[in-house]
């Protein structure tokens, strides 16, 4: 069930779309030096200074998974490039800058500009760019110093190169793999290489799998023969980039239920600017459990399950939303509103020949179901920032979505009836980049359905007409 509750305008044409790109992957916290007062492991989000002072109890020394630097200097700088790619490559580590390595003393540095830095330096040296999250942890003493903290976590893309080579962790060494007349040393180098490839195609394969529909949901629609046929969907895979694991947050099952219903019934602010624009939701009324994952339906009638929205939520904080595209039950109808714009055609039966699709509701399902992810989850977890997102279109070969708007009558006066040519469509799963949520803002929404949007035959430009027209006249029926 949707529900709009409008208030303030103000949106914005923008009609100018970027390219919006997103990553597929999911980065484990792995080995931490750090632990809670319970012995439970500490990752990078929840430290602060005091922690650091378990490397000195407990004298963590320098290795596999530890790198200390006592200044950040040019040296340094030099060589941060293939320690972040050696840690990437292997199993991931922490990098401390400003801590002596044998003894583990503290020596304060400043922070000047040092984030920047290191993500210019692993731009301008390294390929792919390792994923890195930094943190510069203030000393009691000063406002200005502190230690600054490096987490690699473990690469899902290796081999990561830096600058033209291969580096990998043998100790406390930062090692490259070398094209050695030697025997032995050429073998163990190709087994690191081969592994590293093996890694990072076993990592691809997981994310393969896990994009599928394997719960019961269908858009059984009747043709213009009377025939059942199967009507489009839409299937939008979210996972976050690092595992949330939802019982460190929520202690039961009853308790992600209870939690995601509830929140589920209250329309949530979107916002245009700094304006308010409209508060909305899509209530999801019943849920069951599964394996390792709870399905949440929009619908609580039993005769409708199959064609209803589907989220499964998976305890790790992965996703998957199935969402069946809203078929117009008067295809006639809408036939004799798009014969009114001066199309093309020889013979009327033409028209038969395709299927016609609600647009804007399509346009507020996608919306609704993103934005119940993004609030609720921040709402469990703040800390929460960053997804990968999989989109994936069944069943749309000769589909239209039509938009009961001006701007899509001009549009199919100057270039005819549009329609989706292909019958599925999945964007590229590999070579993309993370998303950062911004849960509240419709501009970031227009950005990340728009690939959706493409593959309907719409340009960018059209489609953020359509997605303005959408939103102004729901705000004017208010």
């Amino acid at each position: 069930m949707l529900q709009m509750i409008f208030r303030k305008s103000g949106y914005t044409d923008i009609f100018i779309i970027g390219n919006f790109q997103f990553n597929i992957i999911m980065f484990e916290f792995g080995y931490s030096p750090f632990t809670d007062n319970n012995g439970n492991k500490k990752n990078i989000f929840n430290l602060n200074f005091t922690d650091l002072e378990q490397l000195q109890t407990k004298e963590i020394e320098e290795g596999e998974h530890i790198e200390y630097k006592v200044e950040f200097n040019s040296s340094v700088k030099k060589k941060i490039p293939k320690i972040i790619s050696s840690f990437a490559n292997e199993s991931g580590g922490w990098i401390f800058v400003g801590i002596e390595n044998k003894t583990r003393k503290f020596c304060y540095i400043e922070n000047n500009g040092i984030e920047e830095i290191i993500q210019q330096l692993l731009k301008e040296h390294t390929s792919p760019i390792p994923k890195i999250e930094i943190k510069f942890l203030k000393s009691d003493s000063s406002r200005e110093t502190g230690i600054l903290v490096i987490w690699v976590p473990e690469g899902i893309e290796p081999p990561y190169i830096a600058n033209g080579n291969i580096f990998v962790r043998v100790g406390s060494t930062s090692t490259p793999l070398k094209n050695d007349e030697d025997l032995f040393v050429a073998i163990k180098d190709r087994f690191y290489l081969d592994r590293l490839y093996q890694k990072s195609k076993a990592r691809k394969q997981e994310i393969a799998d896990f994009c599928n529909k394997k719960i019961s949901i269908s858009n059984d629609i009747p043709t213009n023969l009377g025939i059942p046929d199967k009507g489009g969907i839409c299937n939008i895979y979210i996972i976050p980039v690092y595992n949330l694991n939802l019982f460190e947050h929520l202690e039961t099952e009853e308790d992600i239920i209870s939690l995601f219903l509830a929140e589920s019934k209250i329309p949530k602010p979107y916002f245009s600017g700094n304006d308010l624009f409209c508060e909305m939701n899509i209530e999801f009324k019943k849920a069951t459990q599964s394996y390792m994952s709870i399905i949440f339906r929009s619908s609580d009638v039993l005769d409708y399950f199959q064609n209803t929205v589907a989220w499964e939520q998976f305890f790790n904080g992965s996703a998957k939303f199935h969402i069946p595209i809203s078929y117009y039950p008067n295809q006639k109808s809408i036939i004799g509103t798009i014969k009114q714009n001066d199309l093309k055609y020889e013979n009327s039966e033409i028209f038969s020949k395709f299927q016609y699709y609600d647009g804007e509701t399509f346009i507020k399902t996608i919306i609704l179901c993103l934005g119940s992810y993004f609030k609720i989850l921040k709402k469990v977890i703040p800390d929460f920032s960053e997804v990968f997102i999989i989109i994936e279109l069944e069943n749309i070969k000769r589909l239209v979505l039509f938009f009961d708007l001006e701007e899509y009558r001009q549009v199919i006066k100057e270039k005819g009836l549009i329609f989706s040519d292909k019958q599925s469509i999945k964007i590229d799963l590999y070579n993309l980049n993370a998303v950062k949520i911004e849960e509240n803002n419709l501009m970031f929404y227009l950005l990340l359905i728009n690939q959706v949007f493409r593959s309907f035959g719409y340009t960018n430009n059209e489609f953020a007409k359509f997605f303005t027209g959408t939103m102004r006249k729901h705000e004017k029926k208010s």
